[in-house]
């Protein structure tokens, strides 16, 4: 191994083991709670250091949303079934998620305050939505996009639109079920009441098959 290979590999540990110590601490105090000199002591560099490799907490932020995001994509993209249908496949994508949020809630809300942070943080997490190969995104495009061919998602709404309205809405309904239970509480609401109803919805939205198992 040549001297510049090993100076780029040593630079990607240390960089690994920052955005490791990020978040730790993020997971647990949160981002506005976490500051840049908690970090750089868990990853035992100066705080100058810890500058060279990232420029700010939000820089940092976003790499640890990123890691939400690509666990995420791999959650999702292992229920996707070659011999199912797609209508089938999209119902497991949103049982998939369901589970992500609650197996991992601390990624659940890092990608969630990520997603409804300032013009920044929203424009990096775009990019890492739509363009990053296998984004969550284009997990739900991919399956929608087949469903289009074999009859059973409908084809009279663009693709893109169907994907953005599937994940907004699963998005929007476990954001309320994790952050909000009191409004489940006020109402007698039951949780996974209310999530089978979302499926219902989302069913008769873009899913021509009306079978359901939840």
């Amino acid at each position: 191994m040549g001297t510049q290979e090993r100076k780029e590999r040593e630079r990607d540990e240390r960089r690994n083991t920052i955005v490791d110590a990020a978040e730790a601490i993020i997971l647990i105090k949160g981002f506005e709670g976490t500051t840049m000199e908690e970090i750089a002591e868990a990853a035992e560099l100066s705080k100058g250091t810890l500058y060279l490799y990232f420029r700010s907490k939000e820089e940092l932020f976003l790499e640890v949303n990123l890691r939400g995001l690509r666990l995420l994509s791999e959650n999702l993209s292992a229920v996707v079934r070659d011999e199912a249908t797609a209508a089938e496949n999209a119902l497991e994508l949103g049982k998939a998620y369901i589970h992500f949020s609650r197996e991992h809630a601390g990624y659940f809300k890092i990608i969630m305050t990520c997603q409804s942070a300032g013009q920044e943080r929203t424009d990096h997490l775009r990019k890492s939505l739509l363009f990053e190969p296998g984004s969550p995104l284009l997990v739900f495009l991919n399956v929608i996009e087949k469903g289009r061919l074999d009859g059973t998602i409908r084809h009279d709404i663009p693709a893109v639109e169907l994907a953005l309205v599937l994940w907004s809405q699963m998005t929007g309904v476990l954001q309320f079920v994790h952050h909000r239970p009191g409004i489940f509480e006020m109402f007698q609401l039951d949780e996974n009441s209310v999530l089978q109803n979302l499926f219902y919805v989302l069913q008769d939205g873009i899913i021509r098959n009306k079978t359901l198992s939840f």
